[in-house]
């Protein structure tokens, strides 16, 4: 460790790793997911409302995200297209989650 710090060795890997926002997102689509799954057979209006307030905190949040996102965050341009991809994808199993819900 004592090398790395003084420049002498490499520790670092070069594995992708998604930006801490994307993993927080994410988390967030997981627990709206099973979230959802539960509750899909007796579906009230108040669960609902709940799942449609939620669907539009996380499309406001990838807003951010998108204006957040800048090539200058990232040290390498190829890590900031991983991301921008991760949030289009991000983006596009929110709507398919609540796809039944919009109807």
């Amino acid at each position: 460790m004592a090398d790395h710090i003084y420049g002498r060795a490499q520790l670092l890997n070069n594995t992708f790793r998604p930006h801490v926002f994307i993993n927080e997102l994410e988390l967030y689509i997981t627990y709206i997911k099973k979230e959802f799954e539960k509750s899909k057979s007796q579906l009230t209006q108040k669960r609902k409302n709940y799942f449609v307030t939620f669907k539009v905190n996380l499309l406001d949040g990838i807003k951010y995200y998108d204006l957040y996102f800048t090539p200058a965050l990232f040290a390498d341009n190829d890590i900031y297209q991983q991301n921008l991809l991760l949030l289009e994808e991000n983006k596009n199993s929110i709507y398919k989650i609540f796809s039944s819900i919009d109807k």
